[in-house]
């Protein structure tokens, strides 16, 4: 999930570096490197990895030139308003698998472990943010969920975080993100 969802961001903007086919590929190497050379877990005989991890791996990529992170609602909303986009990791309970009647989540029964989902929205009618799933259109409302601002700040509050990435815009690019030599060459001619 963290990979998809760094790599979601990088397919939706505000620039938007990578295509939904290549987002797919790209969302795996960056899990990958992630697990293998950022998180704080020694080994990768594990699942999952954490959301900072994720963004330290599209650094060294060079999808962002940095990334920030935050444990509190507060700052997280005001960056997101204001910058952009970014991914929230938290703990998901058994009551968050399905969204109730009006789209929501809720923090309730056990752990089932942790979950990267990637911040969408911001409604202040609402007092919500909406979220982005990894688990595809069919989950939810076409692939999202609301979520109360005060569930989101106890989730941080709880060990959460919110983590974004400053985008660079890249040159045309091969499938995994590698600069293609044909594509800089006719740029090159056209400037």
């Amino acid at each position: 999930c963290v990979g998809f969802s760094v790599a979601g961001i990088l397919s939706g903007g505000p620039i938007m570096q990578l295509s939904a086919v290549n987002a797919q590929l790209v969302a795996g190497v960056l899990y990958n490197r992630a697990q293998d050379e950022f998180d704080e877990w020694p080994g990768s005989d594990y699942d999952g990895t954490s959301v900072r991890a994720g963004f330290k791996a599209g650094v060294a990529m060079g999808y962002f030139a940095s990334y920030v992170w935050s444990w509190d609602l507060a700052t997280s909303v005001r960056y997101f308003r204001e910058v952009g986009p970014g991914v929230d990791g938290v703990d998901w309970y058994t009551g968050m698998f399905t969204p109730d009647k009006h789209g929501y989540v809720e923090p309730t029964g056990s752990i089932e472990g942790g979950h990267a989902i990637r911040r969408v929205r911001y409604s202040v009618k609402r007092k919500a943010t909406l979220w982005a799933n990894s688990w595809g259109r069919a989950w939810g409302r076409n692939g999202t969920c609301w979520v109360h601002d005060d569930v989101l700040s106890d989730l941080l509050r709880w060990g959460g975080e919110f983590c974004a990435g400053t985008e660079v815009r890249l040159p045309p690019a091969t499938t995994l993100g590698h600069p293609d030599p044909k594509a800089l060459s006719v740029a090159r001619k056209a400037a």
